[in-house]
């Protein structure tokens, strides 16, 4: 197993996605074409993250998941799942508000049959700026203490984006 890996299935109605070791943007791409893959899936109503193996995930990262609740809110799904035992991944959580958005358990059985290892594609120079961009506006969105924390970090990201 490598040091970091995003495994995901698409069961019945149900998108389920393990994260696990560190997480950083260099995995953003290939999670978000999972996400857009389940997006675009008219059978998928729910989502469970399994964070229990995640041992550090970054703010672009934490941007994509925070998509998923916005995707549930939009089509009216009942709020996505996430599971994390990790302190200090929970703590983060909390304190950026996931915990409005989400059901954050520590603990819930998962049947991890099936699911399959993301495959890593490096996305092009613009197209992982435009990614990390959209992520952390969307953590932006969730709430005013993210607005204010994320704000000077998005106005660079933009100005450097736009050039």
């Amino acid at each position: 197993m490598s040091e970091h890996q995003i495994l995901y299935a698409i069961r019945n109605e149900k998108c389920i996605v393990k994260m696990v070791g560190e997480i950083r943007y260099t995995l953003g791409n290939s999670f978000n074409k999972i996400l857009e893959k389940a997006f675009n899936n008219s059978a998928v109503e729910s989502y469970i993250l399994d964070l229990k193996e995640t041992s550090y995930i970054d703010s672009t990262n934490l941007g994509l998941i925070a998509k998923i609740a916005n995707w549930c809110q939009k089509k009216n799904f009942k709020k996505p799942v996430i599971i994390s035992n990790n302190e200090d991944v929970n703590v983060v959580l909390f304190n950026m508000g996931f915990d409005h958005f989400f059901y954050i358990v520590d603990e819930a059985s998962l049947k991890e049959n099936g699911l399959k290892e993301v495959e890593f594609t490096k996305g092009k120079g613009k197209e992982v700026a435009d990614l990390i961009l959209e992520a952390h506006k969307t953590l932006m969105e969730m709430n005013e203490k993210n607005r204010e924390e994320f704000k000077s970090v998005v106005d660079v990201m933009e100005q450097q984006v736009n050039q």
